[in-house]
């Protein structure tokens, strides 16, 4: 027979420990309560998520979805670290001037706390928890020149005061940061933001309401043609252009500047990114459903909708919007010198033209911007008499006449084919040819780009971003003709993308026409970019948005999977630096070491945004409505694979 009596001794010991483990876990489970509505300004540790979760606010800053923010703060006086309500404190001096009595004004605040001075009082920090990594991060603003023993005094308060504390990483992203690397290394855990970036499931990049109908398109080049303007793409890989669509939603992430996210800011329509969602079940089932497309922060909502609904949407989007008509004027013969155009010359050579114009107006420490050189521009008197030769005008007002040919994309595509066809067949002026080659050959160079520039791209509430083509003509060459650039350039005022967003801005096609901006082709490039002048993560702050990308693989038109350097530069030095704060949202994965720019190329770069910004300020009425920081310019600019030199490709507004 079995004795078991010496098992029962170990049994009894077994229900202790249980007993003692659930009395452990309910006193680690009292000891983390809140309290249902008591009011808690800040916590001295966190003890677990359900702390954290109580005092998390949303980040001051929008550049990676999906993440909670504690702003954190180490009193060096009392040797204190505070977890503050981050609903209650936006900013760390709201909670010093209220909880830690700190009576000076903001100014003296920012000068002590970020800067190189012997009266910082408190290290200022942001806690972040990205839940889509399950990483902690903490990381400090980028224009803080805190020492680096500081940031290790900070990070071992943390992790003594916080259930996450093997589990908290330093983010390096700014140059401060990375100039304190080799001293930190081993000594903290570090993270750098492409590490943060790679994981990211999810990117709101523009954040509006739509109704439409799910449409997953698995070759876009291909299935394009079956594309309705109310439709809600979803599509794997991120297409260089989109038609007139209600929104987007792609697997991969895009690049925040370029021209698929700049049109659905220009149409004010829904863009988003999220990994996995070309095979989400829940999407397919709602494939050619009515839906309400909606784009937050750090979700998107997708789910069926009423056709009541939608209609009311619809109409209310389209309501009150009388055709534009635009100013045209086809008096100005022969070609026109940069020095003679400005702003207001948008009615005779076209916005790319006469931006061109202003651009040549502004100097930067007494040196003029560097801008194209040998350039000039070819009017809309030429353009408007090609058209009239061998009935191309009755081509077009058959299209525009006919509702059934613009309703219908197959037709409308076929029809606007036949007419760049019919332009590009034509003989040109002879007359222009002679001029434009005899100007050419004044310079010395034989390559010349040959630019879109209409009265419908490039101004106040209409963007046209990567609407119209540009081609290279170059002097004596069979092949790249200068007649042909030319025409290749006209046609393309009829490209079935470009007339689809003049149909949805009700701009009147009759009153649309092309001149051209020419100037010397560039050469092989070091890096391109587009940079914008204001922060489009966060409103009202001091700071220019950079999209760079080394060599010349397009930021406008970004390959699949491929990431160029994306940053923030702060313009207002509020530690009391002269240096600019640079602050990474991620690097290119084409440069695996170091930055796309050099910190002194990055300087050089944010002294011309900011002439171009305050030269375009002064003139614009967008003033009125916008105030400084809030306005903002979308500038293209290009290095020299030689010199490394800046060259400023074009400047627009960014409304």
């Amino acid at each position: 027979m079995y004795n078991n009596s010496k098992l029962f001794p170990k049994f009894i010991l077994f229900l202790l420990l249980l007993c003692l483990q659930q009395q452990i876990i309910k006193a680690q489970a009292q000891e983390c309560d809140i309290k249902k509505n008591s009011v808690v300004y800040y916590l001295n540790s966190l003890k677990c998520y359900k702390q954290f979760n109580f005092l998390e606010g949303p980040p001051l800053s929008s550049k990676y979805g999906q993440v909670q923010c504690v702003k954190i703060i180490y009193s060096l006086q009392d040797k204190q670290v505070y977890y503050t309500n981050s609903k209650m404190y936006r900013f760390h001096y709201d909670f010093c001037t209220a909880q830690l009595g700190y009576s000076q004004s903001l100014e003296y605040f920012n000068y002590d706390q970020y800067g190189e001075t012997d009266k910082r009082e408190f290290l200022l920090a942001n806690l972040n928890y990205y839940t889509s990594s399950n990483k902690y991060i903490f990381e400090f603003f980028a224009d803080d020149k805190i020492p680096t023993e500081r940031v290790l005094q900070f990070y071992e308060k943390l992790k003594s005061t916080s259930y996450f504390g093997d589990k908290l990483c330093l983010m390096i992203n700014s140059e401060e940061m990375m100039n304190k690397v080799a001293d930190l290394k081993g000594k903290v855990p570090l993270i750098y933001p492409e590490d943060v970036y790679k994981f990211q499931k999810y990117q709101a990049l523009n954040k509006e309401e739509t109704y439409g109908y799910v449409h997953k398109i698995n070759n876009y080049n291909v299935e394009k043609k079956t594309i309705g303007e109310h439709d809600i793409l979803i599509v794997k890989n991120v297409p260089q252009d989109i038609p007139l669509i209600a929104g987007i939603l792609t697997d991969q992430f895009q690049t925040p500047l370029s021209h698929i996210n700049v049109l659905s800011h220009n149409r004010k329509t829904p863009n988003a990114s999220s990994k996995g969602v070309w095979n989400n079940t829940i999407i397919d089932s709602l494939e050619g459903k009515l839906v309400h497309y909606v784009v937050k922060e750090d979700n998107y909502i997708l789910k069926p909708a009423l056709l009541k609904d939608a209609q009311k949407f619809w109409t209310i989007k389209s309501k009150g919007a009388a055709p534009i008509k635009l100013k045209l004027n086809t008096t100005v013969t022969g070609l026109v010198n940069m020095k003679d155009l400005s702003k207001k010359a948008v009615d005779i050579v076209g916005g790319k033209a006469a931006n061109m114009g202003e651009l040549s107006k502004i100097t930067v420490g007494n040196k003029p911007l560097p801008v194209p050189e040998a350039a000039f521009a070819i009017p809309f008197y030429y353009y408007v008499a090609h058209i009239k030769k061998r009935n191309i005008t009755d081509s077009i007002n058959q299209i525009l006449n006919s509702d059934s040919i613009k309703n219908n994309y197959t037709l409308l595509d076929a029809k606007l084919k036949e007419i760049r066809k019919m332009i590009k067949e034509t003989p040109i002026d002879t007359s222009l040819i002679r001029m434009v080659e005899a100007r050419i050959r004044k310079t010395k160079y034989k390559a010349f780009r040959f630019r879109s520039s209409t009265n419908s791209e490039d101004i106040e509430n209409f963007n046209g971003a990567g609407l119209y083509d540009s081609k290279t003509g170059i002097i004596d060459d069979t092949t790249k003709t200068i007649e042909k650039a030319i025409k290749q350039v006209w046609a393309s005022i009829w490209n079935t993308r470009a007339f689809q967003e003049r149909e949805y801005f009700k701009i009147d096609h009759q009153t649309v026409a092309m001149g051209i901006l020419v100037h010397k082709a560039f050469g092989k490039e070091s890096a391109n970019g587009v940079a914008v002048t204001s922060h489009i993560y966060r409103d009202d702050y001091p700071a220019y948005t950079i999209n760079v990308q080394k060599g010349e693989v397009s930021v406008v038109f970004p390959p699949d999977s491929i990431n160029c350097d994306q940053m923030i530069i702060g313009t207002r030095h509020i530690s009391g630096s002269d240096n600019i704060s640079i602050d990474y949202v991620t690097r290119s994965n084409l440069k695996p070491i170091g930055n796309v720019l050099t910190e002194k190329e990055i300087e050089t770069l944010t002294s011309y945004l900011t002439a171009i910004k305050w030269h375009y300020y002064k003139i614009a009425p967008a003033r009125l409505k916008y105030s400084y920081d809030n306005f903002s310019m979308d500038v293209e600019f290009k290095l020299d694979a030689v010199t490394r030199k800046i060259i400023i490709k074009q400047a627009r507004p960014y409304n």
